[in-house]
């Protein structure tokens, strides 16, 4: 299941986010909307066959 946290939660929590990444995507929201996604390097090359 994707998380989406806030830009400061990502900034303040980075290691707790950067660990959770690794299981499911988290999504990043900046000025109210998702702007960046992070990956696994695994879950990344899945969606690269994908797309």
């Amino acid at each position: 299941m994707q998380k989406t946290i806030t830009e400061r939660e990502a900034q303040s929590r980075f290691a707790e986010i950067f660990d959770a990444a690794r299981k499911s995507a988290v999504a990043i929201a900046g000025e109210g909307r998702k702007t960046v996604f992070l990956l696994s390097s695994d879950k990344y090359a899945k969606y690269r066959e994908y797309s």
